[in-house]
């Protein structure tokens, strides 16, 4: 979504490396029966730019507040107000 044609980018070559394994601290859906789900560490993305786009056809039309959850912590506080 960040690097999307609609936005003037071509997307040359992608990947996922650094291959893991996630233990779920805790048991939700599907996951409760899998102790460890495989996972990639790492993932890559090579882009060109091919156009410029219309800033305006791209404003969201919502506020952050209404997007997130109020328990949410994005973005992450920094330090200084913790």
């Amino acid at each position: 979504m960040l690097f999307s044609p609609a936005l003037g980018f071509e997307v040359l070559s992608l990947g996922l490396t650094g291959p893991c394994r996630i233990h779920f601290e805790e048991h939700f859906g599907s996951f409760w029966s899998m102790p460890f789900e495989r996972a990639y560490a790492e993932s890559t993305i090579l882009v060109r730019k091919v156009r410029d786009f219309s800033a305006e056809d791209f404003r969201w039309k919502v506020r952050l507040e209404d997007a997130l959850p109020g328990e949410s912590c994005y973005p992450k506080p920094s330090k200084a107000s913790l």
